[in-house]
């Protein structure tokens, strides 16, 4: 298929006369002078640094750490009653005090007690000390006794087997007579007292031929006649002997003999019959170790006097508790806010005497709603007015938030330490707090009025000579009363509109007017 071919000519001289009709001379629409755009008045301030803080605001009351009512512990008429209303007290000083006469009289008899309880324990106590060593004394001498007792029964009896047996040895020998062996030893001594004998003989018969020549002395001679008698004499005391072995004992040795076995065996049975002695003695020692029993008996009566005295001090320190209770002392350091009975007046424990507060522990304690609680820290400073010093502002800082809240007002109490310069601050006070939540510092900051919304933007008109400028902006902290806001996007020193900018568009000129005398209440 051909492509299709359009013709230009019809158009050309339409197109001729359009272009010069539009080189011709324009014509200016006339417009009245009211219609004409005026500039703007507006007002502007300054931009500039500050520190600001986020805060929260809270009331509550002043609180008294140590917040004390005082009574008697001890039932009774009041005697004194010390101090007064306002007055200064310290821990642990008198202020109130109830008759103690009956009371004194029950400590001084429970002191009595415990005096004559304690001398009884002292008795039961020597008493148990000589019944020990008497019990202690009695063994040793019995222990004693014992072993000398069985030391001489087993000597006797030693002694006896000793005796009895060398009897029975004789009696042997009685009957037996002399042994091989024993006829032996007599054969051959008799041959020596033989040979000695003719020796000496032999020596004297010389000899004796000698003195007869008067070669040798009397004196000499004597001599080998002694000793010739004392060999001849040896001779015969062989010979007897010899004659003694071969003949064997006499019916009288053997019956000696029997008789010295018989006595040796009485002595034995009286020696093992001595035996029972030591029974007699251990009997004692066992008798005397019994005695011990009478120790634990001793040892009872102590633990008896010693319950007794114990029992007698509790006694005491009951009614010295007792007396001392009647005595009304301060818990604190404080002061008398309220004096509520007499001297005469009779109170019981349940009867309020006075009332003491320390001003020294003051506390705040608002309560933060839960919407904002999540901002609390422990630590976080806070800034306190009463109405009782409306120029002045005391700090604290936060030390408790309290685990549980309020389900009715949704809200949960702080406890705020305050210190007390002066004891300016008192309890049940109502005061208004600042929490500060946080600080910014050296930030720009500019009338709130000076934010405007753009949709989901926020704005702010600058003036850049006499031409307004629009500046998106993000804002930060507003200070108190929304008197001011952080804001980045611009710099210190713009001149920013507070007032007129509805209708004012960016880049239009305006008027300014700078504003004087803005209030900066809230800044930090």
């Amino acid at each position: 298929m051909k492509p299709r071919k359009y013709s230009t000519k019809p158009l050309l001289p339409v197109l001729v006369a359009l272009a010069f009709y539009g080189c011709g001379p324009k014509k200016e629409p006339s417009t009245p002078p009211s219609a004409a755009k005026q500039t703007p008045t507006v007002s502007v301030q300054k931009a500039r640094l500050a520190d600001v803080s986020q805060v929260v605001t809270v009331t509550g009351s002043l609180v008294a750490l140590q917040d004390v009512s005082l009574s008697a512990k001890q039932a009774g008429r009041l005697t004194e009653v010390l101090v007064h209303v306002g007055d200064t007290v310290k821990t642990g000083q008198v202020l109130a005090k109830v008759d103690d006469t009956d009371l004194r009289s029950q400590v001084r008899s429970s002191e009595a007690a415990v005096t004559s309880a304690r001398a009884k324990l002292e008795q039961a106590q020597a008493a148990y000390t000589q019944q020990l060593a008497q019990t202690e004394a009695s063994i040793d001498s019995a222990q004693a006794a014992l072993n000398q007792q069985t030391a001489t029964s087993a000597a006797q009896v030693r002694s006896a087997e000793s005796k009895l047996a060398s009897a029975k040895a004789a009696l042997s020998t009685a009957l037996e007579g002399a042994r091989p062996e024993e006829r032996k030893q007599t054969e051959a001594a008799l041959a020596s007292a033989e040979a000695s004998s003719r020796k000496a003989e032999s020596d004297l018969h010389r000899y004796k031929k000698l003195h007869d020549a008067g070669a040798i002395s009397d004196a000499e001679y004597d001599k080998y006649v002694n000793s010739r008698d004392v060999a001849l004499a040896d001779l015969n005391s062989k010979r007897a002997a010899l004659r003694l072995q071969q003949e064997g004992n006499r019916r009288q040795d053997v019956q000696q003999a029997r008789e010295t076995v018989k006595q040796a065996e009485e002595t034995l049975q009286q020696a093992y019959a001595a035996r029972s002695s030591d029974e007699v003695k251990r009997a004692d020692l066992r008798t005397a170790i019994a005695g011990r029993k009478q120790n634990n008996v001793k040892l009872a009566d102590i633990d008896a006097a010693k319950a007794s005295l114990q029992e007698a001090i509790s006694a005491l320190s009951i009614a010295q508790q007792a007396l001392g209770d009647a005595v009304v002392r301060s818990p604190i350091a404080g002061r008398v806010s309220e004096r509520m009975a007499e001297p005469g007046q009779v109170v019981s424990s349940a009867t309020i005497l006075l009332h003491i507060v320390s001003l020294d522990s003051v506390y705040f304690e608002p309560a933060v709603s839960s919407s904002d609680l999540a901002s609390i820290k422990i630590g976080q400073p806070v800034t306190l007015r009463v109405d009782t010093y409306p120029n002045q502002t005391f700090l604290g800082s936060i030390t408790k938030i309290y685990p549980q809240g309020s389900s009715e007002t949704r809200t949960t109490p702080l406890r705020v330490t305050l210190p007390n310069s002066g004891n300016k601050l008192r309890p049940n006070m109502f005061a208004q707090g600042e929490i500060n939540i946080k600080t910014h510092r050296n930030v720009v900051v500019v009338p709130t009025a000076a934010v405007v919304t753009s949709g989901e933007k926020k704005q702010v008109f600058v003036v850049e000579g006499e031409i307004a400028r629009v500046r998106n902006v993000v804002t930060g902290i507003r200070t108190d009363k929304d008197t001011s806001v952080e804001v980045q996007g611009i710099s210190a020193g713009a001149s920013v509109i507070t007032s007129g900018q509805n209708g004012v568009e960016d880049g239009q000129k305006v008027h300014a007017a700078e504003q004087t005398g803005v209030s900066n209440q809230g800044e930090k």
